[in-house]
């Protein structure tokens, strides 16, 4: 089964959770948000789980799986 293998893979990178979130948390986001308001979220969301949370990890001296992959 190499489609399974290839979703495990593509599932354990990194932006997949951070997408999920982001997507998931506009579910707590105020009743009569717009729509604008809720693209921005979201897309902020994703930014900062790609390319924040990686940097913050490792300046706390974390290794983070950018620098594995890097």
């Amino acid at each position: 089964m190499a489609w399974l293998d290839g979703f495990r893979d593509f599932i354990q990178t990194p932006e997949v959770p951070g997408v999920a979130g982001a997507l998931l948390s506009l579910r707590w986001l105020p009743v009569g948000s717009t729509w604008a308001n809720k693209l921005s979220s979201l897309l902020v969301g994703i930014c900062v789980a790609v390319w924040l949370s990686p940097w913050i990890a490792e300046s706390m001296g974390m290794r983070s799986d950018t620098a594995i992959r890097g």
